[in-house]
């Protein structure tokens, strides 16, 4: 009988200091950035030219912030971050370092906007093709997908 009390007592003194913690988190606390891809598509490149931009929507439904820090794919030499810069009626591209990826907004990668610049393509890409691309984050971990090479853009069809 002595021997249960014991391990009892033992148990709920360790349940009690456990629950004390201040290291323990909450499930929302834990949840992090979550993450989607969707509407991903590349620009079929100008044939001889080995470059494009891709475009995607990152959805982040978690409760942090994430960022977008790079992009690569085993069909292209590099592939950088870029935005449009606008200024003076003469649109021009920077190269961007990261992009945030704020929760409920996301980010929306599109034409006129931010982008990724595809280098060195290693083939001919043609319209209805699909070129992988994995996106790597400061929290999350990297999400590969497959985009279609579209001629036209999906909302000038």
């Amino acid at each position: 009988m002595k021997i249960s009390s014991v391990i009892v007592a033992v148990f709920l003194i360790g349940g009690a200091l456990w629950g004390c913690s201040e290291t323990q988190q909450t499930d929302a606390e834990a949840t992090g950035p979550q993450l989607s891809v969707s509407d991903g598509w590349m620009r079929q490149p100008i044939a001889g030219r080995p470059m494009s931009a891709a475009y995607v929507t990152i959805s982040n439904s978690g409760t942090a912030d994430d960022t977008l820090i790079s992009a690569q794919s085993d069909m292209a030499a590099r592939i950088e971050i870029h935005s449009t810069i606008v200024e003076n009626g003469i649109a021009s591209m920077k190269k961007m370092d990261m992009a945030g990826v704020p929760i409920e907004e996301g980010l929306v990668m599109e034409p006129g906007g931010a982008h990724l610049m595809v280098f060195g393509l290693k083939k001919d890409f043609q319209d209805g093709e699909e070129i992988p691309l994995s996106l790597r984050f400061e929290k999350s971990d990297p999400i590969t997908i497959k985009v279609p090479v579209l001629k036209t853009p999906p909302n000038q069809e």
